[in-house]
């Protein structure tokens, strides 16, 4: 007597959410960038010249200094062990570094 496996295929895709609508508007706002002024930036199928360019090109905004927090709140809560440190920031992307 033989026994076979049934076809089984796992779906990982099935229980991951859509990040997206999660979060918050700056986030949305510096992905939103990012996927109009970077769109060939995280494609590999070029040269390694090439691909070194791209992501020197889609550094450029972080790397100057990329959005801009709009409203910093810090609050130190004093927790069982000691204080602890919350940091709320909101992001705003600064136009007048886009290159």
């Amino acid at each position: 007597m033989k026994f076979y496996m049934p076809e089984y295929k796992i779906d990982h895709e099935v229980n991951k959410p859509d990040p997206y609508p999660l979060l918050s508007e700056g986030m949305k706002k510096v992905i939103d960038y990012q996927a109009e002024h970077s769109a060939d930036a995280f494609d590999t199928n070029c040269s390694w010249d090439e691909l070194r360019t791209k992501y020197i090109k889609e550094r450029r905004f972080w790397n100057e200094g990329g959005p801009n927090p709009c409203k910093t709140v810090e609050l130190t809560v004093e927790g069982p062990i000691g204080p602890s440190l919350y940091a709320f920031i909101t992001l705003m992307i600064n136009h007048s570094i886009m290159l």
